[in-house]
């Protein structure tokens, strides 16, 4: 297959991208201009790209749209065939918890829904791994073993979030992008783990894990996770892509040796 990945430089874009080639001809479209190696690199806005041959691609994974005037300037240039991937977000189902972002992302699954395109939407819960530049569990795994204190933003550690791994994700797109069209088509896969904890259940989890006996919390605007409950059903993700996720431990375990073996 011929695959367009808009974006596709950083957490998980890069990890898709290494999942596809050697499989498929694989085009990285991001400003900077880089990609894996093996992949053909386009290096140019988004906005300013002129969009032309779009039909040499079987599939289009647009993981950097986050503004519906972005999509109406490209949504009639898309081939009715193509496949189309839009990465959205759970934060669709919290609008009121994620603001600007989650309506604009909202908007832009409703503008699919009305056109005739051959899309997919992908709803991640809170992505997490290895080199995650948006620190979120390695966040709390550094405070601790620096007996730091730990940001939880008042009393959001009481609400149950679910977290994802990041290869998870991308494997979820790649099978996406490798089915027939006719499962996948015009259906939302919420990506998302089997579970839900408390920011304060990981932490206490970690602390055991490190052997870490106690920690001191504050206030402030930082933390890795927004105040509220972010919970999502994956049930119609597993039964169409037969995935497996990683839980919320596995993940944290992934984590922590990672931090520890970069310490030393």
């Amino acid at each position: 297959m011929n695959i367009l990945v808009i974006g596709g430089n950083r957490f998980v874009g890069k990890r898709l991208v290494n999942m596809l080639i050697g499989y498929h001809n694989v085009t990285v479209l991001n400003r900077s201009g880089t990609g894996p190696i093996k992949s053909k690199k386009i290096r140019s806005d988004r906005d300013k790209w002129d969009w032309d041959n779009l039909d040499k691609f079987d599939c289009i994974v647009d993981m950097c749209l986050f503004n519906p005037n972005q999509f109406n300037k490209i949504k009639n240039l898309i081939p009715k065939q193509t496949k189309y991937v839009f990465i959205s977000s759970g934060a669709v189902e919290y609008i009121n918890m994620f603001g600007d972002y989650a309506q604009n992302k909202k908007a832009i699954e409703d503008e699919l829904e009305s056109s005739k395109l051959n899309y997919t939407i992908v709803r991640p819960s809170y992505i997490d791994g290895i080199n995650n530049h948006h620190q979120r569990i390695e966040y709390y795994i550094r405070s601790l073993l620096s007996y730091q204190e730990v940001d939880i933003n008042g009393d959001r550690g009481n609400y149950p979030i679910n977290i994802v791994d990041a290869d998870d994700v991308a494997l979820c797109i790649k099978q996406i992008v490798e089915m027939e069209s006719d499962i996948t088509m015009r259906k939302i896969y919420n990506v998302c783990g089997d579970q839900s904890m408390t920011i304060d259940q990981i932490i206490e989890m970690i602390k055991q894990k490190l052997n870490i006996k106690s920690h001191t919390s504050y206030n402030s605007a930082v933390a890795p996770f927004f105040k509220g409950s972010f919970e999502m059903d994956n049930k119609l993700t597993k039964q169409d892509l037969d995935i497996e996720f990683k839980d919320i431990e596995t993940i944290t375990d992934l984590l922590i040796e990672d931090v520890v073996n970069n310490e030393h």
